[in-house]
């Protein structure tokens, strides 16, 4: 196994996931979306769930059971900059969301 012994960057790290849903939200064509055909068809389908040996989606939670578009992940070592980021990515939503661009579903901390 690679040792490092330098700390790492203990920078924040965002992500935005998006689902063949969410690209077609956004305007993108099924030609500038990923080709994979099980992204196509998204994690509910149960051919795709199958592949994924996930349970089936009528035993996930509520909020996941619902049309996913996107998903944000934020992760830290310091809680603290989750906050901070956190805060700064839900004012912008609630800037979109004045518009109707945007809703959100759910958010998920970590246990304490």
């Amino acid at each position: 196994m690679f040792r490092n012994e330098t700390p790492l960057d203990k920078g924040t790290l965002t992500c935005l996931f998006l689902s063949a849903k969410g690209y077609g939200k956004l305007g993108f064509t099924t030609e500038d979306m990923p080709q994979d055909p099980s992204f196509r068809l998204g994690m509910k389908h149960g051919r795709v769930n199958s592949k994924l040996s996930d349970v089936p989606s009528g035993y996930w939670e509520e909020n996941y059971q619902k049309d996913l578009d996107a998903m944000i992940l934020i992760a830290n070592d310091d809680l603290n900059e989750i906050g901070e980021r956190f805060k700064a990515i839900i004012e912008d939503l609630v800037c979109q969301r004045q518009e109707n661009i945007c809703t959100l579903k759910k958010v998920e901390t970590p246990p304490d």
